[in-house]
């Protein structure tokens, strides 16, 4: 029995994280892909411009019964709909019953005020800094394995 225990403890830990981002910065992505790349249990599902666009992702994949991701890569200035915007959008939806994923903000923003509202949201488990690094990106798989 012990055996089995392990076996799947093994396997959950070798699963493959389902990353969706959201960042209208090409070069951004480009550097964001590249990283993944290096790493081979993460792959991203979904890429948004904005937060009106991964809105209406996220919708489609509760309508369809989809898997959800299991992790939001969020930068905060975008244009048509920012991540402040998006986070307010993605409480009414997690509200509605949706499963709620984690929320990690990858942000070039110093600002204080961005971090003390960023910690008002129960989803928000984490506030990077731009550039990304591949500890980063470690660090987002021990939070989307937690939550």
């Amino acid at each position: 029995m012990e055996t089995g225990k392990k076996r799947r403890k093994e396997q959950e830990s070798y699963r493959t994280m389902r990353i969706m981002v959201i960042d209208d910065d090409s070069t951004f992505l480009f550097i964001f892909r590249k990283q993944i790349e290096k790493l081979e249990e993460i792959m991203i599902v979904n890429e948004s411009r904005n937060g009106s666009e991964a809105i209406s992702y996220l919708k489609g994949t509760i309508n369809n019964l989809g898997e959800m991701p299991d992790l939001i890569v969020l930068d905060l200035n975008m244009p048509v709909m920012d991540g402040w915007d998006f986070l307010d959008e993605y409480v009414k939806i997690c509200e509605n019953g949706a499963q709620k994923v984690p929320v990690c903000i990858l942000s070039s923003t110093i600002n204080q005020a961005d971090f003390d509202r960023a910690n008002t949201y129960e989803s928000v488990k984490s506030f990077f800094s731009k550039p990304i690094t591949s500890e980063q990106l470690k660090t987002m798989k021990k939070i989307s394995e937690i939550y």
